[in-house]
Parts: C-alpha cells; sequence; structure tokens
C-alpha cells in the first residue's frame, strides 16, 4: 500500500480499500456457501439438524479463533503479508481523520450505537411477528428497520475496536474484534435454533403420537430436515391424510418457533440499548471539543 511521504495518506486507497472489500466478501462468501450446502450434506451424509448446527458452528468457531492469532501476527510480521484480519486495521492509516465517518466524531460512538440497537431490536421484533397472514409490508419494514440499525451500529463499533488501541496493536484489536462478532454469531445461532425447536415442538409431537409413530421416530423427524430422506422414513409408510396431518404440525411448530426465537432475539438487542446507555461512558465535553 503506497504511502504518500507529505500526508502520510496512502495514494492509492481506493483500490486497496475495494481490494479489502473484495477479500472479506469471499470470506463472508464462504460462509452463505455453506449454509446453502447444508441441505445436500444432510442427505448425503444422513445427519440431523443437530450435527448441522455443529458442523455450522465449527466453521464460525475454527474461524474465529485463528483470526485472533492472525491478527497478532499481522502487528508483528505486517498487515499486507496477513491481510484478511488486518482489514480493519488497514483502513483507518488510509484515510485522514477529517474523511473518515462524522456521525460518531461529533456525537461520539455511544449515542449512534445505542440508535443502532434500538432499530436491530424493534426490526427483529417486527420481523418475528410476521406470520402466513401477514401483509409483505410488515417483512419489509421489519428488514428495513433491522438492516438501518445494523449499518448505524456496525461503524462506529469496528471504529471504536479498531483506532482505541495503539497502532502496534491495531492487528490484535481487529482480530479480537471479529472473534467476538464470530463467537457470539455463532452462541446466538445455537441458543436461537435451541429456542425454535423447543416452542411449539408439543403441538407437533402429540400429532404424531395420534399418527401412531413411536418415541424413536419422533425424536429422528424433529432432527431431520423437512423433505429430506430421513424425514421421508418415517412419513412414507402413514397414510396420506395422517402423513399430511404431521407434516403441517411440524410446519406450524417450526414457523412458531422461528418467530418466537428472533422476538426473543430482538428483546436482547432492547436490553443491550440500556446495557449500553447505562455502562458506556459519556462522551466528556474536553474530547468532543478535540
Amino acid at each position: 500500500m503506497a504511502v504518500s511521504t507529505d500526508s502520510g495518506v496512502a495514494t492509492h486507497r481506493w483500490i486497496a480499500l475495494s481490494g479489502l472489500c473484495a477479500a472479506a466478501g469471499l470470506v463472508w462468501l464462504a460462509f452463505a456457501d455453506l449454509g446453502v450446502a447444508l441441505p445436500t450434506i444432510s442427505t448425503e451424509l444422513s445427519i440431523g439438524l443437530t450435527d448441522l448446527q455443529w458442523t455450522l458452528n465449527a466453521f464460525s468457531l475454527a474461524c474465529g479463533a485463528l483470526v485472533l492469532a492472525a491478527g497478532r501476527c499481522s502487528d508483528l510480521f505486517g498487515r499486507r503479508r496477513v491481510l484478511l484480519p488486518a482489514t480493519l486495521a488497514l483502513i483507518p492509516p488510509m484515510f485522514p481523520k477529517e474523511e473518515q465517518p462524522k456521525l460518531s466524531g461529533r456525537l461520539g460512538p455511544r449515542l449512534p450505537v445505542a440508535c443502532g440497537l434500538a432499530l436491530l431490536g424493534v426490526g427483529t421484533v417486527l420481523a418475528g411477528l410476521v406470520s402466513t397472514d401477514s401483509p409483505y409490508w410488515l417483512l419489509l419494514v421489519g428488514l428495513l428497520l433491522l438492516g438501518a440499525g445494523l449499518g448505524l451500529l456496525s461503524v462506529p463499533v469496528s471504529d471504536t475496536a479498531v483506532a482505541g488501541p495503539p497502532p502496534t496493536l491495531a492487528g490484535t484489536a481487529s482480530g479480537l474484534f471479529k472473534m467476538s462478532s464470530m463467537l457470539g454469531g455463532a452462541i446466538g445461532v445455537a441458543v436461537c435454533a435451541a429456542l425454535a425447536k423447543g416452542v411449539g415442538a408439543h403441538r407437533a409431537e402429540a400429532e404424531a403420537h395420534a399418527a401412531g409413530l413411536d418415541d424413536d421416530q419422533i425424536a429422528h423427524l424433529a432432527n431431520a430436515l423437512g423433505g429430506s430422506d430421513a424425514a421421508a422414513a418415517v412419513l412414507d409408510p402413514l397414510p396420506a391424510a395422517e402423513r399430511q396431518r404431521v407434516v403441517e404440525a411440524y410446519q406450524e411448530a417450526y414457523a412458531a418457533g422461528v418467530a418466537g426465537s428472533v422476538k426473543i432475539a430482538g428483546l436482547f438487542a432492547l436490553l443491550a440499548v440500556v446495557l449500553v446507555l447505562a455502562l458506556w461512558p459519556r462522551r466528556s465535553p474536553l474530547s468532543s471539543r478535540s
């Protein structure tokens, strides 16, 4: 990354920023590819939802654990040599203070983060209220608020994480920030999946018992993907009418579980607003003027 001798600002910063965005985008594309491949993995390897969940979490946890060590290596051996964990650490030196985002610079990061979390929480709760009878605009408003909240809080949070430590530890700070986000995401997904599986499961199990399925078959069905070979092996022996009732019961249970877990996640985001306002120190007048 070329740096001008007079201003200390990267001369090819927009090209460098484009490269950093492309590298980060490829990493997140790998996460998306794994999600798309999960149904095929389940069918070909005959594994259930629990094992698939651990597969997805293992990917996130392994990446999060290594990115912290790689961030420290970027501080020791150069950030261009260890590119990805240092992406956040590379961005601030490329842009002078006057060209960096002004919102958190004027107000401090505390208020934008709190507002972003509030929008995130409200949008998530609205998305959790969506059902088969809901109008499309309800989902649209929920997703717009959710996305706006993420956009509003992501910049001040990442800027605080990377710009706070000394430059010699910027790579470590970037790695720690990414590790914590991946670890939190893995835990959050696991908790939401457990909640989604638990909410409404009793009604579906009662319908399955009424159709003549035993406990082992019900447990196998609950851990199978809908439409998979594992689910078909349990459901195909049933009469068509009984099979349809069981399928509808599990579909309703799944929808209720997802909606419930999403609403709980939104409430946690709103609780985080209170914690941010209570625990994050206000910006002092002296620091505001500087």
